[in-house]
């Protein structure tokens, strides 16, 4: 669920995305067939659980390498560079992370973003309110109900969810 990474077209039963091709071209490579693997889905927060379990034996799933991450897990090379940004409403009068203080923020868990947000925060001395959600999907619905006032993750993500929601602009 989370575009252009890992995600289902409306109406269809197979993923497609960067991630997606990426584990297809590997299969291709090293298999002989780009479909000589099962895809399986996961969540931000069971992705590292589910591989050290040996339940998957790859992610490929828009994962952020960290030290902590590292202990756990190993890394192959990073083969995408994104930043992080914001979500929000056009009308909020959010421009960036100063004009967060007493806000909610929507984000998903088991994310290098909920680490990153609380981080900037206490470091800005900023009150922040967590909605930790568990998927991308769950997230945008808080934040188009209203609950939440932002919605923060990787850049390139952002910039898919904005166009087909004019209410809603890429800032921080």
């Amino acid at each position: 669920d989370f575009p252009p990474f890992g995600y289902l077209e409306e109406g269809e039963l197979e993923p497609v995305g960067f991630d997606i091709d990426i584990v297809r071209e590997f299969a291709r490579r090293w298999l002989g067939d780009a479909n000589a693997v099962e895809l399986v889905q996961v969540s931000s927060s069971d992705r590292i659980p589910r591989l050290v379990a040996g339940e998957v034996d790859l992610v490929a799933a828009s994962m952020t390498h960290t030290k902590a991450r590292d202990m756990e897990i190993d890394f192959s090379q990073t083969y995408f560079l994104d930043g992080q940004s914001l979500l929000v409403r056009r009308d909020s009068g959010i421009e960036g992370l100063d004009d967060l203080d007493g806000k909610v923020v929507a984000v998903t868990e088991g994310s290098t973003s909920l680490d990153n947000i609380k981080a900037e925060a206490a470091a800005r001395n900023i009150r922040i309110e967590i909605y930790p959600l568990e998927s991308h999907a769950d997230v945008l619905t808080v934040l188009n109900s209203g609950v939440a006032a932002i919605l923060t993750t990787d850049s390139v993500a952002l910039g898919r969810y904005a166009p087909p929601n004019p209410e809603f602009i890429v800032g921080g």
